[in-house]
């Protein structure tokens, strides 16, 4: 890509969706993990990979996925694109005869799994990061593990169609 030229967001997205149809391919095909958990680890991969290869000189690579990436609005992208296309089509597959049937076990699991997800979060950090160096009251560890427990509907989806 020359200096200066600029991709559409549609360009964008036909690539980063060209790359996940082909990681998709790779672990439906040699690895067998779960579709969601398999592309995560061939994309975590390949980002480490790319940093290897940065750190041997090849940083076009990297400069090239960067601007990429600076030329993207993720509010607008993922927030008002893909992820209310994900959400609808996973929610065509509920059955809501079963969700009317379970709801309260499912209430009950995923209120106590994220509040017990979010204390042993605020707990490992809370006694983690002093070894790290840095000092941080529980309050704000609590806040993190509040942020960071609530399960990705997305994968969820994919796991238990899987």
């Amino acid at each position: 890509m020359a200096p200066g030229t600029s991709l559409s967001v549609l360009e964008i997205s036909a690539i980063f969706l060209s790359i996940t149809a082909l990681l998709t391919y790779v672990n439906h095909r040699f690895i067998g993990l779960p579709t969601t958990i398999g592309v995560m680890v061939i994309s975590m991969l390949l980002s480490i990979g790319a940093i290897f290869l940065g750190f041997l000189g090849f940083d076009d690579l990297i400069d090239y996925e960067v601007s990429l990436l600076d030329q993207l609005d993720f509010t607008e992208v993922l927030l008002d694109g893909m992820l209310s296309m994900l959400l609808f089509a996973g929610a065509l597959h509920v059955n809501v005869s079963d969700l009317k049937r379970y709801k309260l076990p499912i209430g009950i699991l995923a209120c106590l799994g994220t509040l017990l997800s979010t204390v042993i979060i605020a707990g490992a950090l809370y006694f983690v990061l002093p070894l790290l160096g840095f000092n941080l009251s529980f309050i704000w560890c609590l806040l993190f593990g509040a942020l960071i427990s609530p399960t990705d509907p997305i994968a969820v989806m994919g796991i238990l169609q899987s």
